[in-house]
């Protein structure tokens, strides 16, 4: 007749799993099993990593617009841009926004 489904997690199932959907029927509706811990860590050094990676980034936009044939303060309001900008960024995310709406190649963002 058609095809029988294992149930996969025997413990809560998720609210949607009576809609008739077997393949919802699987999806656990448990808690992680990670502490809050663990997540704060992971969160710090992501933010801490986030960091060092802009400032690498305006480091090297610096070196690279401070030998160009520009004034000084051109190649300082070129890094201060980049700088700007992946600040900015990282704060429309952490906001829950996206910076790339509208742009194009995320298929998820782009709608919302």
């Amino acid at each position: 007749m058609g095809k029988k489904y294992r149930k996969v997690n025997h413990g809560d199932r998720s609210p949607s799993a009576n809609r008739g959907s077997a393949a919802l029927a699987v999806v656990p509706n448990t808690p992680p099993k990670v502490s809050p811990e663990r997540v704060r860590l992971v969160v710090m050094l992501l933010t801490v990593g986030g960091f060092v990676a802009i400032a690498a980034d305006c480091w090297m936009s610096w070196d690279g617009f401070s030998t160009m044939p520009i004034d000084w303060w051109i190649a300082v309001a070129l890094t201060a841009i980049v700088a700007i900008s992946q600040l900015g960024s990282g704060v429309i995310q952490a906001m829950g926004g996206n910076p790339f709406k509208g742009v194009g190649g995320s298929v998820g963002g782009d709608g919302a």
